[in-house]
């Protein structure tokens, strides 16, 4: 949790605000920015800024680097003073509420369904941090041409890192190597088929057949 000199709930303490967008932009004011400057130094429009303070969360890279900017972790902003012993695992309906948080799209969630059916999402935990981080992650992949398949190898690693990550943190203990995981998903995975390359021999040799 971010350092400080004042007692727990003192007035202006970003963490007392009751939700994760309240708190984003409180530690915006106490750390002297402007809606204008918090987003020029992410890399996003000032309305961007204003979506996530109305409550439209960001994706899961910018609230990192949102985060790391107005001086708090993620978690902090996340759960303010009401940090859980432990992330919860959700069920079905709790997802379903999840994607309509996020305003998830149809596409997407079926995609996710497909994910959940497949060998390495069957017996995973779905914590709010993996479903986030895999929608995430599938839906960037997909957007910078990825095709399905690879996008859901990526939104899997993702998902287990974010996953990994809140583990670590309502633990204590040190996050999970992201090369680990990817080690881990490559195991649980197939093996992809190797397809044969049929080569024409050279120019030269085709004349000389002839």
């Amino acid at each position: 949790m971010a350092n400080d000199t004042h007692a727990v709930g003192y007035p202006g303490d970003p963490l007392s605000e009751p939700t994760r967008q309240a708190r984003l932009q409180a530690a915006v004011r106490k750390r002297g920015l402007t809606v204008q400057e918090f987003a020029r130094r992410l890399g996003v429009r000032w309305q961007t800024a204003q979506q996530w303070f109305a409550g439209s969360p960001p994706g899961l890279d910018l609230f990192t680097s949102a985060c790391e900017l107005v001086g708090y972790s993620m978690v902090d902003i996340t759960y303010g003073y009401e940090r859980p012993r432990h992330p919860r695992v959700l069920t079905t309906e709790e997802i379903k509420r999840v994607f309509a948080e996020l305003a998830t799209p149809a596409e997407l969630r079926a995609a996710f369904a497909r994910h959940q059916d497949s060998p390495e999402g069957r017996y995973q935990e779905y914590s709010r941090a993996y479903v986030c981080g895999w929608l995430d992650a599938f839906g960037d992949a997909i957007r910078n041409g990825a095709t399905q398949q690879r996008a859901h190898e990526l939104a899997a690693m993702e998902a287990l890192r974010a996953h990994a990550l809140a583990v670590a943190v309502v633990a204590q203990v040190q996050p999970v190597d992201v090369s680990d995981l990817a080690q881990a998903v490559a195991a649980r995975s197939p093996a992809p088929r190797r397809r044969r390359r049929v080569t024409e021999p050279p120019a030269a040799t085709r004349r000389v057949a002839r």
